[in-house]
């Protein structure tokens, strides 16, 4: 046999090169309207590859346009919230001085000077030791805040005011469960008048109401007197929540507070002298 394949090589080399030529033609054969065999092989090699690749970048581009689009999305809702927060405390505010403000244009001034003393601002950290102390604002000097102006929340709600330490972009808030924190409160059209205290809790505690005093009840709304000079009269404060007759002089006045810390991420901040203006 190898004697063989040593005489004929020349012819077996020549037979060769034609199979090899006939199958290179039949490669190039068209098939109708459906390309050569050697385009089908092609495709079907390369095909699942393009299909991947071009998956990979719609999916690399549907993720990239969905991120920007969140970020705008997430920076338009935050303007709206402070937008939503600003127009609230004008609201409340309006309608707390609309009694002692009667004449159109004295309204008029009234507003223009609210607008331009309120502060938007973000929370930004919590009292460590106790949650319902203080809580850290990030707005500071640099905007003009100052100490003992008042914090209301999303709603005009009283949240409670400035105090040190304040910096350059960031300011502390005395919350009103404080234990240290006291706030004028009265009932909500009533006469009686007591100290707002907190108690390091989500609860207050309205003090210095005589046993006697029966115009306090369950259910009835506090708000600010002003005589304290730290807060402007008729922000809401918070609900009655129980009242027991002790056997000293005052009652014990539970009060839930209208404020909620676990949903305050976003207040405002009475930038003027409550004083000046009420």
């Amino acid at each position: 046999m190898p004697s063989f394949l040593k005489k004929n090589k020349n012819w077996l080399l020549f037979i060769s090169l034609i199979l090899i030529h006939i199958i290179l033609i039949s490669i190039q054969v068209p098939k109708g309207t459906e390309g050569t065999y050697f385009e089908t092989f092609v495709f079907s090699i390369f095909s699942p590859i393009q299909h991947a690749v071009v998956s990979i970048y719609k999916t690399v581009g549907k993720t990239w346009n969905d991120y920007f689009y969140l970020r705008e999305v997430q920076v338009k809702n935050r303007k709206l919230l402070t937008e939503v927060t600003q127009l609230r405390q004008e609201n409340t505010i309006l309608r707390n001085m609309l009694e002692e403000y009667k004449k159109e244009e004295k309204i008029k001034n009234f507003l223009t000077h609210i607008s331009e003393n309120l502060v938007s601002a973000r929370i930004i950290g919590f009292d460590m030791s106790n949650l319902f102390k203080s809580v850290v604002i990030n707005k500071g000097s640099h905007q003009g805040l100052k100490k003992n102006m008042v914090i209301l929340d999303e709603s005009g709600h009283l949240v409670g005011r400035i105090v040190a330490p304040i910096s350059y972009h960031q300011a502390t808030v005395q919350l009103i469960t404080d234990n240290k924190s006291g706030v004028s409160v009265v009932k909500q059209g009533g006469s009686s008048i007591g100290i707002l205290s907190g108690n390091n809790t989500a609860m207050c505690e309205m003090k210095y109401i005589l046993s006697t005093d029966e115009e306090v009840n369950t259910g009835d709304t506090l708000v600010t007197t002003g005589h304290d000079g730290l807060f402007p009269p008729n922000l809401k404060v918070g609900r009655v929540l129980s009242v027991k007759r002790t056997p000293e002089m005052f009652k014990e006045i539970k009060v839930n507070p209208f404020f909620r810390l676990n949903q305050l991420h976003q207040v405002a901040v009475l930038r003027v002298d409550s004083k000046e203006i009420f």
